[in-house]
């Protein structure tokens, strides 16, 4: 039962560490993207994407590593 439980805990670290990495990755689209739109409107909204994807990453990161 306890090697259960480790297992689990341990699937659920690296599940954390692969949505921090897919949230980062969109966080950086997000910036390459509002570096080529000319509309300020445009550039602002992927860059509020942007900084809500970092914090989720930085979310899932902060609860699955130490």
């Amino acid at each position: 039962m306890v090697y259960l439980n480790a297992r689990k805990a341990q699937l659920a670290v690296l599940a954390g560490v692969g949505y921090a990495e897919r949230y980062r990755q969109q966080a950086e689209s997000c910036r390459r993207q509002s570096e080529t739109v000319e509309d300020p409107r445009s550039r602002s909204i992927f860059l509020r994407l942007a900084t809500l994807y970092q914090d989720m990453a930085d979310q899932f990161r902060g609860k699955s590593c130490p």
